[in-house]
């Protein structure tokens, strides 16, 4: 008898040992937690089947401000809209180039240090001296019958200006510019006088009774004046006024010796 007391003793003794800290308790069956939460598992616990994908992106290879890659030197700027084109340039400044519609403005300068065009396309348009001023180039386009009845006055730079229009163009000035270009296909076209400077000047006449004002380019260091057969020069009042030694039958000739620049 005293030897069985003393095993159960030492019997309940294990099995208390054992549930007191909550490992081994008698009965526990691990399916009955999964059943009761469904076959959930505790989400504490990662499953063993939880893997990590391959292209996970870890904080290391998130971007940072340092990953920002600037433009290339050779990478195009874009103009400053708000100061690239001056208010004169009523028509934009496509190409760099200043454009201005002139038919009703009460005067027209175009802005210094860049190509500026001056179009007159309506009748009588442009009832104001076309001043070309400090433009780096200077295209005057007189297209509408007596436009630019005031003329058109060069600045240094190299000026091309085209008489269109039947009676089309005033007293044309290029005086001052480094290279000079008129022509005068327009009817009646160029009847005020043209008159060169001191550097090379092109003048043609293509026009019916084009240029009756005459040309003057007896200083230019080289002048190609052409009168066509219908033009009102040379002859008469429409004369035509050369470099020395540089007189043709129809105008000027710039080749040569007469070439001087």
């Amino acid at each position: 008898m005293g030897s069985r007391r003393l095993e159960r003793a030492l019997w309940c003794m294990w099995l208390w040992a054992c549930a007191a800290p909550g490992c081994g308790r008698i009965g526990f069956d691990p399916s009955a937690l999964e059943e009761r939460d469904g076959g959930a598992l505790d989400a504490r616990t990662p499953s063993r089947d939880a893997t990590t994908p391959e292209d996970a992106t870890s904080p290391a290879d998130a971007p940072t401000a340092d990953a920002f890659v600037p433009l290339s030197p050779d990478a195009a700027i874009l103009p400053d809209a708000t100061t690239s084109c001056p208010a004169v340039c009523n028509d934009g400044c496509a190409g760099g180039t200043c454009r201005i519609v002139g038919d009703v403005l009460a005067a027209i300068v175009c802005p210094t240090g860049m190509p500026c065009q001056v179009r007159c396309v309506a009748r009588q348009g442009c009832m104001t001296n076309v001043q070309c001023a400090g433009a780096s180039s200077c295209e005057v386009l007189c297209e509408g019958d007596r436009s630019c009845f005031f003329g058109a006055t060069c600045g240094s730079a190299p000026c091309t200006v085209q008489c269109l229009g039947t009676d089309s163009c005033g007293p044309i000035a290029c005086a001052d510019a480094s290279s000079c270009s008129i022509d005068c296909p327009g009817p009646r076209s160029c009847g005020f006088g043209v008159q060169c400077g001191s550097n090379a000047c092109s003048v043609t006449c293509s026009g019916v009774g084009s240029c009756s004002g005459g040309v003057f380019c007896d200083g230019s260091c080289a002048c190609d004046a052409v009168c066509g057969a219908s033009a009102a020069c040379p002859g008469g009042s429409a004369r035509v006024v050369c470099p020395s030694g540089c007189s043709t039958i129809d105008g000027c000739s710039a080749t040569g010796v007469c070439d001087g620049c």
